[in-house]
């Protein structure tokens, strides 16, 4: 009787044991890998609002922010904590790298970006210039793109990396 008492105590235990580790196997499994940090946007074309940008604002004002397929307006929400962009794309002379932190409310018409650094470096260490910044008329096209500063946030398998949080 005593064996059958330990071996029913030892299925009980082991049995105690699967459940709990199932358990903290489905809430790791659950966690996104990148939640917290970067949030990508396939959106489309923007076009600047009004007269455009100086070369020192640090809010652009976009005539809308919707995705093109279904006019849905994309929220602060919908993307990372730092978003970038890039203002005239292709353009030679012109072109610039940005990023922002934050979307201003947004129910489809003119919409805000702000906490904006202008003027991005295309060459490590990626960091702002001025002479790197332009003024934007209204009208002026802008992408949400691959920077070379998104690219500098990510871990590559050729370098040596370290990787917290």
């Amino acid at each position: 009787m005593n064996m059958k008492k330990r071996l029913a105590d030892i299925g009980i235990i082991l049995a105690i044991v699967i459940v709990v580790f199932t358990g903290l196997i489905s809430l790791v499994g659950n966690e996104p890998i990148g939640a917290d940090t970067q949030k990508f946007l396939g959106g489309s074309t923007y076009t600047l609002a009004g007269s455009g940008i100086t070369s020192s604002a640090t809010s652009i004002t976009l005539t809308s922010l919707t995705l093109p397929q279904n006019d849905y307006p994309i929220q602060d929400s919908d993307i990372s904590d730092t978003f970038y962009m890039t203002i005239e794309p292709g353009n030679t002379s012109r072109q610039e790298f940005i990023s922002c932190t934050t979307v201003g409310a947004n129910t489809g018409g003119n919409v805000t970006l702000s906490g904006c650094i202008r003027g991005l470096s295309p060459i490590s260490p990626y960091t702002a210039s001025t002479t790197l910044r332009f003024s934007h008329a209204g009208g002026t096209k802008l992408i949400f793109s691959n920077s070379p500063n998104l690219y500098d946030q990510a871990a590559f398998k050729g370098n040596d990396e370290t990787v917290t949080g």
